[in-house]
């Protein structure tokens, strides 16, 4: 099965880079697996950077350029329509992939689930000196076409933040949430902790312009400024009607096969 890994990103060149040597440097199968790029219009470095290519370091690759979409969920879904794998790796431009022949480990998990209705998510690093480990929460949803396909999007429309989340809930809604456990990924996120003595935040780094304006409209989405709250009536219910359809698809799988 063909992997997607899709990664919405904005001036991070540099971490696009990273994030692509670490790619080629651990799959086991490069011919098998694609990452696909949204790009804002305004954005001239990263549309300079892959002005041309259909490879990076070996891998696949392929963009569209949009204007900037303040809802990060359809960007998701943006990228999500050109790409051509069986399994989507949703991903962010401060990830990297460590553990070599993640791919087959995905690969092998599916194959195990004769319907492909899961979500996979793998062991992250984070944190300062990515000492911390997260393990339980879904971060980095991995998921087969017939799960998107069946709900009609990567993500609800119209979410700044927490389209992870929503996953992860219904994951566990319909009981299939499996962690690939061997799979380590080190997440370089801007997020941070106060610390209670200080007073002062911990960080491994200063946060770059695109996190601070992330953050922000984050902000306001909570406030009910910016779209709808993911904890809302609407949205609750919303859940619910993905979970259901979900159900609906593993059973008449479960009773045509």
């Amino acid at each position: 099965m063909k992997i997607s890994v899709l990664l919405p990103t904005r001036k991070r060149v540099h971490s696009v880079k990273l994030f692509m040597k670490a790619i080629a440097d651990t799959v086991n199968d490069p011919n098998n697996i694609q990452v696909v790029f949204r790009i804002d219009t305004d954005d001239k470095a990263s549309i300079d950077f892959f002005s041309g290519k259909d490879m990076v370091y070996g891998i696949a690759t392929k963009y569209v350029i949009k204007p900037r979409d303040p809802w990060l969920s359809d960007c998701w879904n943006d990228v999500y329509e050109v790409c051509n794998g069986e399994i989507v790796f949703i991903c962010a431009d401060d990830l990297l992939v460590t553990t070599k022949g993640w791919d087959d480990m995905i690969r092998k998990k599916f194959d195990s689930i004769p319907d492909r209705i899961a979500v996979l998510h793998n062991s992250e690093r984070h944190g300062i000196g990515m000492k911390a480990l997260r393990t339980e929460t879904v971060t980095h949803p991995i998921l087969h076409r017939n799960w998107i396909e069946t709900v009609g999007y990567v993500m609800p429309p119209k979410l700044v933040y927490g389209g992870d989340s929503w996953i992860h809930t219904i994951a566990k809604m319909i009981d299939r949430k499996f962690l690939i456990p061997e799979m380590f990924t080190e997440h370089h996120t801007f997020s941070c902790r106060r610390d209670k003595k200080t007073g002062k935040y911990n960080r491994e780094k200063e946060p770059d312009q695109v996190w601070l304006e992330g953050i922000a409209r984050c902000k306001r989405q909570k406030e009910g400024k910016h779209g709808p709250m993911y904890n809302s009536k609407a949205m609750t219910l919303k859940r619910t009607n993905d979970a259901k359809k979900l159900k609906k698809f593993i059973a008449d799988y479960g009773a045509s096969h």
